[in-house]
């Protein structure tokens, strides 16, 4: 029953004080979705993700284009923390759970990131920006999505 079990890994997550994820290695679709749902939620995700492992290379190439210290766009944006080892991320667990100044991240964030690629990349990415010239509803859609920016 495949709708219960995304709804028991919904409740899992939703009922978490927060999420420990093990990206050493690379991962199903399930994992970025609830960690998603932990954001949309604001529920700390600490994300174990070890230099050179899937997620996280020292040095990699991109459509051509050396890049150093890369993480995965996905593991950067939704993981409160990133930590080396197990050791690291109980540490940061404990001190999430016991210092409530450490800001978590959360709906904000992902619109923020919205907004810093419109700013910094929409301009030289010409499918895209055809795409939003083109479609009145997507051009409403991202309107909405002014407001809940936050600006810094």
């Amino acid at each position: 029953d495949q709708r219960s079990v995304f709804g028991r890994d919904m409740v899992q997550v939703f009922s978490s004080h927060v999420v420990f994820v093990d990206a050493r290695e690379r991962r199903g679709l399930g994992v970025g979705a609830e960690m998603m749902w932990a954001k949309l939620n604001r529920i700390p995700v600490v994300t174990w993700a070890p230099k050179d492992s899937h997620y996280h290379k020292t040095q990699t190439t991109i459509l051509g284009v050396p890049v150093p210290n890369f993480v995965h766009p996905f593991v950067e944006a939704l993981s409160d923390r990133i930590v080396e080892n197990l050791v690291e991320g109980a540490q940061w667990i404990h001190r999430i759970m016991t210092d409530p100044s450490i800001e978590i991240k959360g709906i904000e964030t992902i619109y923020s990131t919205m907004k810093y690629y419109e700013e910094t990349q929409l301009h030289c990415d010409q499918p895209m920006q055809e795409l939003l010239a083109a479609n009145e509803i997507l051009q409403r859609r991202m309107q909405r999505t002014r407001p809940l920016v936050t600006y810094t």
